[in-house]
């Protein structure tokens, strides 16, 4: 009989835990155990496990409770880096500034590898190695490209090119003097034309020309 009141109780107990339209408002008390015709010792030892069993429950509900604050929190972290046009406005703004340096980066090493190739057909032209920086510093190099081995593309297109616009500081190997195709002029200035209006010309060939003439207009010597 005692067992099976006490059965009944603790399966009413654990149905409160679960959702449900009802309650159960059974009380556990010695009073109520006293009326089942428990002993004092009895009624003690029953209140202790009662006890031991409604801490067991509290300690795991209060634990399920921390971890699922916890894991709703860490969603929301989650949500705020995922979505949200802030976050993917900085991410993009951050990502073109990337992708910006590295382009410019990679224009200036390439700037680099087509002005040292430069040089080395200057120098196999036999250019003044007096003159080769003044040369660089006038020459547009942006259209120039590199084969896969380092070399200019048209390299012979280029060499010919060399030659001909700056016969004036092509070193002689003789006793000659080198050929000067259209001699400098004294005067400073090309057909009346400043540094800057040289500069300007758009024909490579022409102002490469002009400049070769007018070198002290230029810092060549």
């Amino acid at each position: 009989m005692l067992a099976e009141e006490l059965a009944r109780y603790f399966d009413a107990r654990a149905k409160e835990t679960a959702p449900k339209k009802g309650k159960c408002n059974m009380a556990f008390t010695r009073k109520y155990l006293k009326g089942l015709g428990l002993t004092d010792d009895q009624i003690d030892a029953v209140m202790e496990a009662h006890t031991d069993v409604t801490d067991g429950m509290k300690a795991t509900i209060t634990d399920l409770t921390e971890k699922a604050s916890a894991a709703a929190e860490l969603q929301k972290k989650v949500d705020e880096l995922q979505g949200g046009e802030d976050w993917k406005s900085k991410y993009t703004a951050l990502k073109k500034s990337f992708d910006d340096y590295k382009s410019e980066a990679a224009s200036r090493e390439k700037l680099e590898k087509v002005k040292a190739a430069y040089t080395q057909l200057l120098k196999e032209a036999q250019i003044d190695g007096k003159r080769i920086d003044a040369i660089l510093r006038v020459t547009d190099m942006s259209g120039m490209e590199l084969d896969e081995n380092g070399h200019l593309k048209d390299a012979d297109k280029l060499t010919e090119s060399i030659k001909s616009e700056w016969s004036a500081f092509i070193q002689s190997t003789g006793t000659k003097g080198a050929q000067v195709a259209t001699p400098p002029s004294g005067s400073g200035t090309h057909g009346g034309k400043t540094r800057e209006e040289i500069l300007a010309i758009k024909d490579t060939a022409e102002r490469q020309r002009a400049i070769a003439e007018n070198r002290e207009l230029f810092g060549i010597r």
